[in-house]
């Protein structure tokens, strides 16, 4: 039993050229196919890429295996596989030199910082301020999981508006549909946007990946990153001067400050030019842990071992500076630390999924195992349609631990894909 699944046009540049044809002599793209089919053809995409460069030993690695990293990386999280998804992106992270290191003075800023709750000192921080900006890295869902709490907690003091990167189309809060955007065919992403639908949020838009061959790469992305600022005004406070707005966007783009060395302005700078509102603007793209110890940002393991916190946390250092590090440092205002989450041995899943997201551990259904192969099971809200985003998805393999779904309260069907 194959469910057939349809989505819009990628709003994500990365993958426009990678995505565009699987193979020469067939014309059905990648992302409209079946996601387990992604799933496999992004596998061989990569086989290929690195016997291409088993034949070409002297080319630099990044230049074959950099897109198909990434691609299996973001399919992956749309299968349930957050573990895979994150060691694709660290594959790719060490090849292209972006782990990071510590500068003169880090250890010292660490160790005599004092750790707070992260949602608790955001949220004392957002009481003051109109506009709050988190990032984070695509291939994380553990980082939806934190935005989600966050955004419950901002909606109680009065935020109202809720912009997010992928959204491609308006949803209503009946169910999200696969089209609504990219990301947010990764499941907790679209948990994410269920729990704030159902907290009376307001959705914004923004995210415009129009390309005009005239201009320059460069002059492309500045034109997108002031598409952003602009689009955002334009939805929230272009209508009320006084509206409070959460925007969760990728990576880099939530920087108030551009690099002299770079010159790249991000959206958050041009929306302080343009509204002269000074945001609080979040990292926790940074500090967390990766598949493996030697992929963690060098910082990332004496901050916890100084600070021994269940819960995300952020450093301060006097009333009111916050420390800041790596790539992020004078950039944003507050950077989370995220605790290490282990593999649930019960539940063959991340630790967070019930931490974090409290979600309830759920036996995939007998007659749905493989009695060969691979499958991907999914979970799916009893009253959402078919081309819906499943509340969970896990890959089973025949002979191996069966990983449980994560599921929130409520009545689901189950499907599967082989």
């Amino acid at each position: 039993m194959t469910v057939f699944i349809r989505t819009s046009l990628l709003a994500v540049s990365l993958f426009l050229a990678s995505l565009a044809i699987a193979n020469p002599n067939d014309d059905i793209p990648l992302w409209k196919r079946p996601k387990f089919e992604q799933l496999k053809l992004a596998e061989t995409k990569l086989a290929e890429a690195e016997l291409q460069l088993q034949n070409d030993p002297a080319k630099n690695p990044l230049n074959y295996l950099s897109g198909p990293l990434q691609r299996l990386g973001t399919i992956r999280t749309f299968v349930g596989d957050a573990f895979g998804a994150m060691e694709s992106f660290d594959r790719w992270t060490v090849l292209s030199n972006r782990i990071g290191s510590v500068q003169a003075g880090d250890l010292d800023r660490l160790h005599n910082a004092q750790a707070m709750d992260a949602i608790a000192a955001i949220v004392a921080e957002a009481q003051s301020r109109q506009i709050v900006i988190l990032n984070e890295a695509h291939q994380m869902p553990l980082h939806r999981a934190f935005a989600m709490k966050l955004a419950r907690e901002l909606r109680k003091i009065g935020y109202e508006f809720l912009a997010c990167e992928t959204c491609e189309e308006a949803f209503d809060t009946e169910y999200l549909k696969q089209s609504t955007g990219y990301y947010t065919q990764e499941p907790m992403y679209a948990n994410f946007l269920r729990d704030a639908a159902n907290d009376g949020w307001k959705f914004v838009h923004y995210d415009e990946l129009k390309f005009d061959k005239a201009l320059t790469a460069e002059q492309n992305e500045i034109l997108r990153e002031t598409r952003q600022a602009s689009n955002i005004i334009a939805a929230t406070l272009a209508h009320n001067p006084k509206a409070k707005v959460f925007i969760y966007v990728g990576h880099g783009h939530g920087m108030k400050r551009h690099n002299d060395a770079s010159q790249t302005i991000f959206m958050t700078e041009y929306l302080q030019k343009l509204t002269n509102i000074d945001p609080l603007s979040i990292d926790q793209t940074t500090l967390y842990e990766h598949t493996a110890a030697n992929y963690n940002h060098p910082l990332y393991l004496p901050a916890i071992q100084k600070h021994d916190l269940q819960n995300a946390f952020v450093l301060q250092s006097g009333q009111s500076a916050y420390e800041v590090f790596g790539r992020y440092q004078a950039r944003v205002d507050i950077q989370v630390i995220h605790p290490s989450y282990k593999i649930d041995p019960l539940t063959h899943r991340y630790e967070w999924l019930s931490i974090l997201a409290g979600l309830l551990p759920t036996d995939v259904p007998q007659h749905l195992l493989p009695e060969r192969g691979r499958r991907v099971i999914y979970a799916y809200r009893f009253n959402e349609m078919i081309d819906a985003v499943p509340v969970d998805a896990v890959i089973v393999e025949a002979g191996k631990p069966v990983p449980k779904l994560m599921l929130p309260k409520g009545e689901f069907r189950f499907t599967f894909e082989d």
